[in-house]
């Protein structure tokens, strides 16, 4: 009776088995680990489990099985089963990735816009500022090329790892952030200023995420994106001390460019304040 219902039920959840499998990691395991899991990742459907220490990877089919008892329960089985070899390449790289220095499945590296000692100047402009590269646009575009085409051998080849292990993770379906590789460039401003270019996926590339972007202060730097609006205005901003004059200069040619009306406000400087007043509108005023 056992058996009969539990082929009952695998032929019942057998047609999920077409889609993608699942993958997750077990660091250091043993077979024993890495079956156990495969038995907490949800049932009727495959589950590939990779050890990122260990550099292997096993296949498992995921299902309930029904116990004959009273009353009548089931157990989740994960059955060991011989794996897709294009799926064991697919871990295999999101595995070289990972040991690739420095080590890790979410990697960061610096780059310097005029530190010829670290990588390639930004020869478009050695003093160019987070500023000149926040907005949506054709500065913003020339940037990312320059991020993604020589600006050190390093970070070649890490986008070129970070290629090939971000199309691997499309064989999976529940590859996301906490589990697949991803890639961070730190970007160091001349000026001080910084901003995160992030690997997408979609485009296989580096680009400036611009809600990252701080001037050298850390004051956030709002920006024009490429849908039209506003972002990462709203708040208060600080200009006091050493570099302050240069980025409220920026702030305000920003401002200027963007739109947004300015109100006096104080006649006391103690910093300023941008508040939304409507549908991605914006205004700002000095206290």
């Amino acid at each position: 009776m056992k058996k009969l219902l539990g082929i009952v039920l695998f032929f019942a959840i057998s047609p999920a088995l077409t889609a993608q499998p699942n993958l997750v990691w077990c660091n250091n395991c043993t077979d024993a680990q890495m079956q156990e899991a495969a038995i907490r990742t949800p049932a009727g459907n495959i589950t590939y489990v990779g050890d990122l220490i260990e550099q292997k990877v096993n296949a498992y089919q995921v299902y309930f099985d029904v116990e004959d008892t009273n009353p009548t329960t089931r157990k989740k089985i994960a059955d060991q089963i011989s794996p897709d070899q294009n799926l064991v390449k697919a871990v295999t790289q999101i595995i070289s990735y990972y040991s690739a220095s420095p080590v890790g499945l979410a990697k960061k590296i610096p780059v310097y816009t005029n530190r010829p000692t670290a990588n390639q100047v930004y020869v478009e402009d050695p003093n160019v500022s987070v500023y000149n590269v926040v907005n949506a646009g054709r500065s913003q575009n020339i940037f990312n090329a320059w991020l993604n085409s020589g600006v050190s051998p390093t970070v070649d080849a890490k986008i070129e790892l970070m290629t090939l292990a971000a199309q691997a993770s499309l064989s999976f379906n529940n590859v996301s952030a906490s589990i697949g590789p991803s890639l961070t460039v730190d970007v160091f401003f001349k000026d001080g200023s910084y901003v995160a270019a992030i690997f997408d996926k979609i485009a296989n590339g580096i680009r400036v995420d611009p809600s990252t972007a701080v001037d050298s202060q850390g004051n956030p730097v709002g920006y024009l994106g490429s849908d039209g609006s506003i972002h990462n205005l709203g708040g208060v901003f600080n200009f006091s001390g050493t570099g302050g004059s240069d980025n409220l200069q920026n702030f305000l040619n920003q401002l200027a460019m963007m739109g947004v009306p300015i109100t006096d406000g104080s006649s006391q400087q103690h910093g300023w304040a941008c508040t939304r007043v409507g549908d991605g509108e914006y205004v700002c005023q000095r206290f």
